[in-house]
């Protein structure tokens, strides 16, 4: 019995297979290694269950199993705020195309300022997913939530370390606050957690006033009248969220897709070619399918897929802007 349930399993799974490479084009096909993949693929993701990462990775793998002929597994390596899971993936990912990760830059201060034991060049950018602005939200059921985005800038002026603010520690979530501080001459208390959806869920709770996060972490609460929006950190106002000002609105010049989340995907440096060239030629397939892209748009984080060789150079252009910054406020000499 037990022995006739396993080949059914087994010829289910041969289906699956033969279903998922069905869905691949002529051009992946001929790019496809013969021994490459027969077996899932991991995606690595260095922040918790539930946040934007992982949502953004989750939902990647939903639309990109049928240009690779197999099974994507998210697979979160958490701890240190990114820096547990970023330093695996520089030293213990093995370079065979079998694991890749979904990471973002945040990662440069985990190279640059926190004494990651590992160099950006551990790290081979394959394929661009997207850039998502930080948002700083407040709880509706609360006396910052029931300010004007501007009320709220100036109740941080008038009260500085009075005020607990959210952040996911030695990142772009800090350094949105930092910038910040910065242009209203005022410090704040920061409160740190592993990601910003630990943040959300503690300024549901009313633990802290204010706090830096994603859409995807936050929009549902919003939807719910739970949060609102203050303020986001673009040049321009997010197409959901249309009331909201940016915070160069508000007087705090902190646009220029600087303090957002960009997200790519990498493998080791020596991973064999071929299977570089197959892997991102299967994601930038999937990234630009039509239904990728609208459960993309529906999650408020819109795509704008770029293929290894923009990838490298963006990757080494904002490796230069951060290092600008954060000399500008003393982190580096």
């Amino acid at each position: 019995m037990r022995k006739s349930i396993a080949i059914v399993l087994v010829c289910v799974g041969m289906l699956a297979l033969a279903t998922l490479a069905a869905a691949q084009s002529a051009a992946l096909k001929a790019l496809k290694p013969a021994d490459f993949p027969r077996r899932p693929i991991e995606m690595v993701v260095v922040y918790p269950a539930g946040g934007g990462m992982d949502v953004t990775a989750r939902t990647l793998a939903q639309h990109a199993e049928k240009y690779l002929g197999t099974k994507l597994v998210v697979v979160n390596r958490t701890g240190g705020g990114g820096l547990v899971g970023h330093t695996w993936l520089a030293k213990n990912s093995p370079a065979d195309g079998y694991t890749v990760g979904v990471v973002a830059n945040t990662l440069y201060p985990d190279a640059l300022l926190r004494g990651g034991q590992f160099v950006l060049e551990d790290f081979m950018p394959i394929a661009s997913i997207n850039f998502s602005p930080l948002f700083w939200i407040a709880n509706t059921d609360t006396e910052v939530g029931k300010m004007s985005s501007k009320q709220v800038i100036d109740y941080i002026r008038k009260n500085g370390k009075g005020v607990n603010v959210g952040i996911t520690p030695d990142n772009v979530f800090q350094f949105l606050t930092n910038d910040v501080e910065r242009n209203l001459g005022v410090q704040v208390n920061m409160v740190p957690f592993q990601g910003g959806k630990p943040g959300v869920v503690a300024l549901l709770g009313k633990q802290i006033d204010l706090t830096t996060c994603l859409i995807v972490e936050f929009s549902q609460y919003a939807e719910a009248g739970q949060v609102r929006a203050v303020a986001v950190a673009d040049d321009r106002r997010h197409p959901k969220f249309p009331d909201t000002p940016t915070f160069s609105e508000l007087g705090i010049p902190v646009g220029g897709n600087l303090w957002g989340i960009w997200r790519f995907l990498t493998v080791p440096p020596n991973t064999p070619k071929d299977r570089v060239r197959f892997l991102e030629a299967a994601f930038l397939e999937a990234l630009q399918d039509p239904e990728t892209q609208a459960a993309y748009e529906k999650l408020g984080d819109p795509l704008n897929p770029m293929n290894a060789a923009d990838n490298q150079k963006a990757y080494v252009t904002a490796r230069e802007t951060q290092v600008a910054f954060f000399k500008s406020i003393g982190k580096m000499k």
